[in-house]
């Protein structure tokens, strides 16, 4: 018995990076640059962008009314309950360790996308996930450099709590 071809042949896309601009840039204006020189344009606007929302808590209001990103401060009610593992120091003591936060107060941070007011269909489906990854790392910026950067904040004599919005 034969197959029936798919009925739906659209291709979903669930992410999309910094090629997936590039390749709608040049289908819009044809190659006025090349790739790598995109990359570094974008790659440098973004990490400018997280500067100013990381180290100088900024908000950043988007165009065309897709809202704003900005660092969330909240207490964390499960802490007293269900504390995280500390992973690390266990392996090391080769016994559970408590990762207890003190060094924020109990306090957690994230970096936060504001959809209220958003002005496209099913806000829900749509999320942000900034990076991991080792550029990030080393540039001061995405999960990584905003924990690094609490952290550093809450170090020595007179440690002042960073202040999420």
């Amino acid at each position: 018995m034969a197959r029936s071809p798919k009925t739906n042949s659209v291709k979903r896309h669930f992410s999309y990076t910094i090629n997936d601009a590039f390749k709608l840039y040049m289908k819009e204006n044809g190659k006025v640059i090349d790739k790598k020189t995109y990359r570094i344009i974008l790659e440098g606007f973004f990490e400018l962008i997280a500067k100013k929302v990381i180290y100088e808590n900024r908000v950043f209001q988007l165009p065309y009314s897709l809202g704003c990103f900005f660092i969330k401060k909240w207490k964390n009610s499960h802490r007293k309950k269900n504390p995280p593992i500390d992973k690390i120091t266990s392996k090391k003591l080769k016994r559970r360790v408590l990762h207890m936060n003190m060094h924020t107060y109990n306090f957690l941070f994230g970096l936060k996308w504001n959809k209220e007011g958003v002005s496209f269909t099913n806000r829900a489906f749509y999320v942000f996930d900034h990076t991991r990854s080792s550029y990030a790392a080393k540039n001061g910026v995405g999960k990584i450099g905003m924990s690094k950067h609490i952290f550093e904040q809450s170090k020595g004599e007179g440690r002042v709590p960073y202040t999420g919005v």
